[in-house]
């Protein structure tokens, strides 16, 4: 997955982003940034608002929203890279979350509007750090 239409070995693409970090307009309005993602032979305009986590299964990355999962054919390592500094962190080898989203981290777990999600120890330190608490 590449930003601006360049391809990478899996075919798999995003097409266009809004925001910031990809140098182009900014919007104070987060619902307002979003990306293409090709899911089979369509390209799928997402809101980063929309997105609760993504979830590896196999071959398949699914963006799991409040209405839907889109599987895409692409590595979770390469959204990640995509997507960094747009408030996607990765939780488990198998989860990439909207820290937006978040209602609640446990000790090993992380929960996103009522889902679970396994947290591995590995990458909760760089969670929390990114995280405002109050002691």
């Amino acid at each position: 997955m590449a930003l601006n239409g360049n391809k990478n070995e899996n075919n798999s693409k995003i097409i266009k982003s809004s925001g910031d970090e990809m140098n182009l307009p900014h919007d104070d309005t987060s619902d307002k940034r979003y990306a293409f993602f090709k899911s089979g032979i369509e390209y799928v305009k997402v809101y980063f608002s929309e997105i609760r986590y993504f979830m590896s299964e196999h071959v398949y990355v699914f963006i799991v929203t409040d209405s839907r999962r889109i599987p895409l054919r692409v590595k979770l390592d390469d959204v990640y890279n995509q997507l960094q500094g747009n408030n996607f962190f990765r939780i488990h080898q198998r989860y990439l979350v909207n820290i937006d989203r978040i209602s609640r981290i446990g000790v090993n777990q992380v929960v996103i509007e009522g889902t679970e999600l396994p947290m591995s120890k590995k990458y909760k330190k760089n969670l929390l750090d990114q995280i405002d608490i109050m002691k």
